[in-house]
């Protein structure tokens, strides 16, 4: 099994365990949900199903949606939520590169997604985390300004590495 397969694996692996882990006590309630998504993470190598990663996103969202509505715990919830996320970029984003010719670019490509893909999934779950634990009161306007803040921040931090991996591209 190639590292890339070992992500999406061990990603699905992590959603699975995650929805489990959000249910708590009632882990009966989440049974099928959680044994259709191992069965879908136990086909996908066997079988080229492009659809698969599409179909194993949404049933894991509706399962997760489900939970929450049911008391479960948010935080395993969002950070399978997340997992789930990572290993459907995952899969697609190998299936697009599957027919390329330069081996140097679809490389160069790789860094770049990997890159991208580990500073927004880390970003993301940092700032749910905070969300979930911290708790404060704080007026619209405020709440406004803090989100127009951290957007143009991470919009700078993703410009930044956008030049950096351009300037170590080109030289």
């Amino acid at each position: 099994m190639n590292e890339r397969r070992l992500v999406i694996f061990l990603s699905g692996v992590a959603a699975i365990a995650s929805l489990a882990a959000g249910l708590g006590a009632r882990w009966w309630q989440g049974l099928i949900p959680v044994a259709l998504l191992a069965g879908c993470l136990l086909i996908k190598p066997l079988r080229k199903l492009d659809w698969l990663p599409s179909a194993v996103l949404v049933l894991y969202l509706i399962a997760g949606s489900v939970a929450m509505l049911t008391g479960g715990s948010a935080v395993w919830l969002v950070y399978g939520a997340c997992a789930a996320l990572l290993s459907w970029d995952m899969a697609n984003f190998s299936r697009s590169l599957a027919g390329a010719d330069n081996d140097g670019l679809v490389q160069r490509c790789k860094r770049i997604h990997y890159k991208m893909l580990g500073l927004t999934s880390g970003l993301g779950l940092a700032a749910v985390t905070v969300g979930l634990i911290v708790r404060l009161r704080l007026p619209f306007i405020v709440m406004l300004i803090a989100l127009v803040g951290a957007s143009a921040g991470l919009l700078l931090a993703w410009w930044r590495l956008q030049k950096r991996t351009h300037e170590n591209n080109a030289g």
